[in-house]
């Protein structure tokens, strides 16, 4: 079996033709290899379907691929996302029109007392000292409130209203492998039918609930207040950041194009309905350039001119998994970057991507090792050239001595298209043999004068362990850092990248105890990921909340675990489902946080762009000793919903809303009673006019809301008019 699957490994890298090859990523050539040598085994029918990006040559555009029998589920600038045959990848990388085709990659999944430090408190119940926001509440109404991620649980009280009706608008499950699909839910029979993407998660029914999760559910709760634990039957106090915004979920799998597919349904989504969104993704990895020229970073960038997008910095701030070398004329030594690849137990195996790149299309030599560590030196090694290849132990007689027989190394290398960028990425699936750990295996990289590499680990989120970049105490070997650690999914211009820091060390169960955990309150979460893109920005742009934030969870993750009512934070059985409540942490749980606060800065101007938003972060966000001692892991600092909220109804935005007054009107409709929004008027009339021009009712606004009561008036069309000081507005509507 294993020489079938060896044969099939190399008949993979060698029938690339040489135009698919280079414009193939070296995630989708691997991807290719594996593939193929499964094929070879299996020998069965072909049917295999990923989501892919294509982006197109100047001058071309998407109906070529439409033209070819394909599905092209969107397109942003020159990029695609497409449901792409497996069978046909190297036939459409070989059209003279395409650029690059890249697939494959995975991402992973990456409140009370945080509402307080955050001032999220004061923004809910209206309590602000402040004059222009005496007396207004802002809970996220008329905002979409979005997120891709997996282990959903619609049904969740945390996502219903007071009568039990569901607050989801609508769910998007994607499919990227096997089956290329994005399947909709957008009817409330649809969605009180499903039930969840995965029984075995709950990270976004987590997520979802920190960002939106209801207020008023009344269950059994437990809560620390001052120095005493409160055990009590009452509304249940872990509510979300934007309670009454409206909800709309994707869902699926973890590979790219998938997500991207399902955040565009989102985003359509809220774009049809005239609503602003902000869209949370609380996942990503480190593969990639980290470039906002890659394929993802230019769908994410479209994505992100229609809703503010937020996604979360990493969970690997204590990890030793990023290098950066900038290559000098300073000798030998200058010109080279030597390190190992190490399991945290070399006994047990490890499944990782390393990733290195060059900051321009400049190559540099890159050599696979083994170093024997008790010789000190290099007992075998294999330079990596062109395309794609392998390295195993029917290869090396020094690989099959230290590694069990299924280890494998599968490399590739070229010029990235869309960056314009030399790599050379390694997939390697590996096991040390018994007593054999004395061998280390690693990379040997000499660059070009004046140049710089940029190296990073991602290891899959299910992997039994990790790999980082270590010396192994020999000379000339640099050990890795977490300063680079940043998101590599969260590396474009129009997105806002949320790390995390500590509100909580510890949450009473509803029993007896305590869950508890470290870190110190106000410090930086230690596992909070920072670094710099690609183009040399420095991320996140800001920290929110997020350790051991509690928050909703699954009703089948909770059964699948076996968890009882007695070690969980809160529980209900409201609307016949079992409704627990559980602390979570990482930058996963931060960034939904900073999502909600985005939507009651939403609620309070629709059209801030995510340029208004990152100056808003740049100038609110708090910021003290803590924060200026990490400031490379803070951003700007700590996020603060009223000063952000302060910002927006004071500063000049508010001129910019008077001016486009009539873009910035929203309105919702219950039957015959209209309520009315305009953000940034503070007083305004509202009359509404049937078809023969008389006024038949009006109302005065309090604040920048109206509430019309129109259930005395006859069916049929009327005129709705808003008369402001920045002239009047009108809406046809209909009564019935």
């Amino acid at each position: 079996m294993k020489n079938l699957i060896f044969c099939g490994l190399l008949a993979a890298g060698c029938c690339f033709s040489a135009a698919s090859q280079s414009k193939l990523s070296g995630h989708a050539q691997i991807m290719l290899q594996r593939h193929k040598s499964e094929m070879a085994v299996s020998r069965a029918a072909d049917n295999t379907e990923v989501m892919a990006l294509i982006t197109m040559n100047k001058g071309f555009s998407e109906d070529l691929l439409k033209a070819k029998g394909l599905e092209v589920i969107g397109t942003y600038d020159d990029v695609s996302i497409v449901a792409l045959p497996l069978s046909r990848a190297e036939e459409i990388a070989d059209m003279p029109e395409v650029k690059a085709v890249s697939f494959g990659r995975e991402s992973g999944m990456m409140m009370d007392q945080a509402r307080n430090m955050t001032d999220v408190n004061i923004a809910h119940d209206g309590s602000d000292s402040d004059q222009s926001l005496a007396g207004m509440s802002f809970t996220g109404k008329g905002v979409i409130t979005g997120l891709y991620d997996t282990g959903l649980d619609p049904q969740h009280a945390a996502f219903r209203n007071a009568d039990g009706s569901s607050r989801v608008q609508a769910i998007f499950l994607a499919k990227g492998y096997g089956t290329a699909s994005v399947t909709e839910y957008t009817t409330p029979d649809a969605i009180a039918g499903f039930t969840t993407d995965d029984q075995s998660q709950s990270h976004g029914t987590h997520v979802a609930g920190i960002m939106a999760g209801s207020k008023g559910i009344i269950g059994d709760y437990a809560q620390t207040v001052g120095t005493r634990t409160e055990r009590t039957n009452g509304e249940i106090p872990y509510y979300g950041v934007a309670y009454n915004s409206d909800l709309v979920i994707g869902c699926g799998d973890f590979y790219d194009a998938s997500i991207l597919a399902g955040v565009k349904k989102v985003v359509d989504f809220a774009k049809a309905q005239k609503k602003p969104a902000v869209v949370n993704l609380s996942l990503g990895g480190n593969s990639g350039s980290h470039d906002p020229k890659s394929s993802v970073s230019k769908i994410m960038d479209g994505l992100g001119k229609d809703a503010i997008i937020c996604i979360a910095a990493g969970n690997e701030g204590e990890k030793d998994m990023a290098i950066q070398k900038n290559f000098s004329t300073m000798g030998s030594a200058g010109k080279q970057l030597n390190t190992f690849i190490t399991p945290e137990n070399p006994a047990l195996g490890v499944t990782y991507t390393a990733e290195f790149w060059s900051d321009s299309e400049k190559p540099f030599e890159l050599t696979l090792v083994l170093y024997d560590k008790s010789l000190n030196k290099i007992v075998d090694s294999k330079k990596i050239t062109t395309g794609s290849t392998t390295w195993d132990g029917s290869e090396s007689t020094e690989f099959a001595k230290v590694y069990t027989s299924n280890s494998i190394v599968r490399a590739s290398c070229g010029i990235d298209p869309e960056t314009n960028r030399y790599y050379v990425i390694l997939n390697n699936s590996m096991t040390y043999s018994k007593g054999s750990s004395f061998i280390a295996f690693g990379v040997n990289i000499v660059g070009e004068p004046k140049t710089s590499c940029y190296a990073y680990i991602n290891s899959p989120f299910n992997s039994m362990q990790e790999a980082v970049f270590t010396s192994d105490g020999v000379s000339g070997y640099t050990k890795g850092s977490p300063d680079g650690s940043i998101n590599g999914f969260g590396c474009g211009h129009n997105m806002v990248s949320v790390g995390a820091y500590v509100s909580r060390t510890s949450a009473p169960y509803l029993g007896s105890g305590n869950y508890t955990a470290g870190g110190t309150i106000g410090a930086i979460a230690s596992f909070s990921s920072y670094g710099k893109t690609g183009d040399g920005r420095q991320l996140p742009h800001v920290c929110a909340p997020g350790a051991q934030i509690v928050s909703a969870i699954s009703q089948y993750y909770y059964e699948a675990l076996k968890m009882d009512k007695d070690h969980v934070i809160a529980y209900s059985d409201s609307h016949s489902h079992k409704n627990a409540y559980f602390p979570m942490q990482g930058t996963s749980m931060a960034t939904p946080f900073a999502a909600g606060v985005i939507a009651l800065w939403l609620e309070a101007n629709p059209w801030l762009t995510i340029d208004e938003i990152h100056n808003i972060i740049e100038k609110t966000s708090d910021t003290d000793a803590q924060t200026n001692k990490d400031f490379k892991r803070f951003g700007a600092g700590k996020i603060n919903a009223i000063e952000g909220l302060r910002m927006i109804k004071n500063s000049s935005l508010k001129p910019t809303l008077k001016d486009e007054v009539d873009k910035n009107m929203m309105y919702t409709q219950s039957g015959k009673n209209i309520q009315v929004i305009i953000p940034g008027m503070d007083a305004y009339n509202v009359t509404l006019y049937n078809l023969q021009g008389a006024a038949v009712l009006s109302a005065v606004s309090s604040g920048d809301t109206a509430d019309v009561d129109a259930t005395t008036l006859n069916d049929g069309i009327y005129i709705l008019c808003a008369d402001t000081e920045g002239g009047k507005i009108t809406r046809k509507i209909v009564l019935k």
